[in-house]
């Protein structure tokens, strides 16, 4: 169920550029063929596609087709969330807020990219964010807040 939730998510998300090996890299994605859906998103991903930056993420986050490696999912993450991808943005405050293996856990950053992923309309970030402020000073707060406006002015 998740899967299919996130591909529909992906395939939501379009844009002219580096549409053929997007569409090769989610198709991959949808017949459990990740290592062609890595080999589909890797070149588009550096190329600044953030709908591969994304797919990339989903990859390395979840060990699918690649060694696993949050490091390197936070990087992808980031990159496609600093272009508006609202998914990406959910992802990072998620990845900050758990800190698994090669990410150290940051509240603070959570808190940024969960307020920056819900101002964009995504209720699931809301509600993690809700929750996250419960672990969080009132200027650890204002510090994040500050924080997720610059990342949605950049973002515009």
């Amino acid at each position: 169920m998740r899967r299919r939730a996130l591909c529909a998510a992906i395939a939501l998300v379009t844009t002219p550029a580096g549409g053929e090996s997007y569409r090769e890299g989610l198709f991959g994605y949808e017949v459990a063929d990740y290592a062609a859906a890595h080999a589909a998103w890797a070149s588009c991903a550096e190329a600044g596609d953030y709908r591969c930056q994304f797919g990339l993420g989903v990859l390395l986050n979840t060990g699918r087709g690649v060694a696993q490696s949050h490091r390197d999912a936070l990087r992808w993450f980031t990159a496609a969330a600093e272009q508006g991808s609202t998914d990406a943005a959910l992802e990072l405050g998620i990845l900050y807020a758990i800190g698994p293996g090669d990410v150290e856990q940051d509240p603070v950053a959570a808190y940024s990219w969960l307020l920056v992923a819900a101002r964009n309309g995504d209720p699931v970030a809301e509600d993690r964010r809700a929750l996250t402020a419960s672990l969080l000073s009132q200027d650890e707060i204002a510090f994040a807040e500050e924080r997720a406006k610059a990342i949605l002015r950049g973002m515009r």
